[in-house]
């Protein structure tokens, strides 16, 4: 039988935020983390509002919007919104990147990689993980 353990979430965390590793490196030591809320209610109904506004230019039709456009408006919601903080980044020269220069960097598309696993860990704010569900399977 499923637990129903497996389909619930931490609401607090999605709210309040947490740091979420990035996976940029094998070693969890040497890798980078963001402080990012969760998908906010708030930040879905930005999204919902800013892309309505853009698709007026493009007949109303949402799906009609250029996907450069698209990933601009993504990019600008999650930085303002969703992304606190990163900590453990440093650049090609080996300097740290502060938040406000991280932020500069995902809107590159040299950094669309990068912005991914930022959206990845933005998703995974506030799910159980896979010890948690297993130990909760076992209960």
């Amino acid at each position: 039988m499923a637990s129903i353990v497996s389909a619930k979430r931490d609401a607090a965390k999605v709210n309040e935020g947490d740091w979420v590793r990035l996976h940029l490196e094998d070693d969890p030591e040497k890798d980078a983390f963001l402080r990012t809320l969760g998908h906010t209610d708030a930040f879905r109904d930005a999204l919902a509002r800013r892309v309505g506004k853009v698709a007026q230019n493009y007949g109303g039709n949402a799906s009609r919007i250029p996907t450069a456009v698209a990933r601009a408006i993504d990019i600008d919601l999650y930085s303002t919104l969703l992304f606190k903080d990163i900590r453990g980044l440093e650049d090609e020269q080996g300097q740290p990147v502060d938040f406000e220069r991280f932020c500069d960097l995902i809107r590159q598309p040299d950094y669309l990689p990068l912005f991914n696993l930022c959206v990845a860990a933005v998703a995974s704010i506030g799910q159980m993980q896979d010890e948690a569900k297993e130990t909760a399977a076992k209960n």
